[in-house]
């Protein structure tokens, strides 16, 4: 059985390249802009991805910890074929919303399932202190799938954006093959939970946030902080076209970004043994930086400016990572991680679509500027409260 639930690790690098290689992830607004929506429109099927996560989150994430991680990952994995589908088969608005819908449930049906079994997977064989290590990683391994799908599906988007969601259909596709060979570890407190009711574990889920105010304010600061980051990562897409790039151009500058990202997680340790609690507040500073830093408008400010943005943010994601699982229970650990991906949902719903409208009232230079200002003035306040804070 060890054996087995050792094999998870390697399982869960497979898994997780695969899982992030998708050549979608970088022109999908392009590919709304082609189809016609307006940024507003644009902003408003974003908003219906996270409207869609705030309700589902939670749900997804107890299902993981009642019914097993293993079979939610299976069934997210089905529900981004069904997304991808669906994106290439749509005409109208709403099939676009459809298929935001189903993408959204993927997302969720794999954002706690998937990072609670690999805990679990270290808990089972008493190697809990190398899941940092490990975390990092993966956080690695994702930056090189995305970076090096990003600058593929730009190339295919340059022939045709058809091109890039049949890719992704196939990949997702060879994806879900890694996941049946997972062997679910079954750890004492995760056998309670066969007799639990749904609604017990909510309640004692809740209990968890409330008795914990630690394990709530880790979920809100990086919540916020990713928020920032990736409304401007997919705006930026549009940013660097009207600049006069092409599509290589900016997949290239995308895969840049993520070789950047990937030194950002493999030095996310060295950072925390040296800056200590105050890594996650220099790193998300220096986020809003280079927000702000787009605002001039010249192409080699604004790229130099993304590669900063994106070591910083990659910094934060093992941080996050390690610090929630440290302190949440097995039994709740997939329902409190998706709490974490539900808040970032409510600040995507607020922030998404307003940054469309921006942008269709003046331009995404103005946009940026605004964007980034208000993450330095929200993370200036947080520093003054940090004592009472994360």
């Amino acid at each position: 059985m060890k054996n087995k639930v050792r094999r998870n690790i390697k399982l869960e690098y497979i898994m997780r390249f695969v899982e992030y290689f998708s050549v979608t992830e970088a022109i999908w607004v392009l590919y709304l802009a082609y189809k016609g929506l307006s940024f507003a429109e644009i902003g408003i099927l974003e908003g219906i991805f996270h409207i869609t996560s705030l309700l589902s989150e939670v749900p997804s994430g107890a299902m993981a910890d009642l019914l097993g991680r293993k079979k939610t990952i299976i069934l997210g994995r089905i529900c981004s074929m069904l997304s991808a589908g669906l994106m290439l088969a749509a005409t109208q608005e709403w099939n676009f919303a459809i298929a935001f819908i189903f993408s959204a449930w993927g997302h969720n049906l794999l954002s706690g399932s998937e990072e609670a079994l690999v805990y679990d997977s270290f808990l089972y064989l008493g190697e809990e202190k190398n899941y940092y290590k490990v975390n990092s990683r993966l956080e690695v391994i994702i930056e090189i799938a995305q970076g090096i799908s990003t600058f593929i599906g730009g190339i295919l988007a340059e022939q045709s954006f058809a091109y890039c969601y049949i890719g992704e259909l196939i990949i997702v596709a060879i994806s879900i093959v890694p996941c049946f060979m997972m062997e679910e570890p079954v750890l004492e407190e995760r056998k309670k939970q066969e007799r639990v009711t749904w609604k017990e574990h909510f309640v004692t889920s809740f209990r968890v946030l409330k008795d914990s105010p630690q394990v709530t304010k880790i979920l809100l600061f990086f919540s916020l902080a990713f928020t920032f980051y990736t409304s401007v990562y997919f705006y930026s897409q549009q940013y660097f076209l009207e600049h006069g790039l092409n599509k290589v151009q900016i997949s290239t500058i995308m895969l840049a970004a993520g070789g950047i990202s990937c030194l950002g997680a493999i030095f996310s340790e060295r950072f925390v043994k040296w800056l200590e609690e105050r890594t996650k507040y220099i790193a998300a500073g220096f986020v809003g930086i280079g927000i702000t830093g787009m605002f001039l408008g010249n192409v080699l400010v604004a790229v130099s400016c993304f590669m900063e943005m994106s070591f910083f943010n990659a910094l934060l994601y093992p941080l996050q990572s390690a610090s929630l699982n440290k302190l949440t229970p097995s039994g709740q650990r997939a329902t409190i991680i998706s709490v974490g991906s539900m808040v970032t949902s409510v600040f995507m719903i607020l922030l998404f679509p307003a940054m469309g409208w921006i942008a269709d009232q003046s331009n995404l230079e103005w946009t940026f500027l605004l964007t980034g200002n208000i993450e330095i003035i929200v993370l200036i306040s947080l520093g003054i409260l940090k004592k009472r804070m994360i």
